[in-house]
């Protein structure tokens, strides 16, 4: 229901808006989650994806993951432990007393 979804997004805006916190930290509370549903996936058997970026398609680089850590972490620590289980842990093989 569009009413609805204006009606939430103008109430986050003024929660994160109308406070003492420094811009840099409303900006990132305003604009981190809306990145994370426009680049975001479930894929069919529960596993939970992020594309790099929009001009790439390349899902989960390791390479950038550390910088989406903190929204994870603070907001869906849930999917950050599906991330990690089910791309890392889950197919880490052991070499030499070594995960690699």
């Amino acid at each position: 229901n569009l009413a609805k979804i204006i009606n939430n997004t103008q109430n986050w805006h003024e929660l994160m808006y109308n406070n003492s916190y420094p811009d840099y930290i409303k900006d990132f509370f305003v604009n981190t989650p809306s990145y994370l549903v426009r680049t975001s996936m479930y894929t069919q058997d529960g596993r939970w994806r992020q594309l790099e970026a929009f001009d790439c398609d390349q899902v989960e680089p390791p390479h950038v993951g550390f910088f989406r850590k903190l929204p994870y972490q603070l907001f869906f620590t849930n999917l950050d432990q599906n991330i990690v289980s089910t791309l890392y842990i889950d197919n880490m093989v052991m070499s030499n007393g070594i995960f690699g």
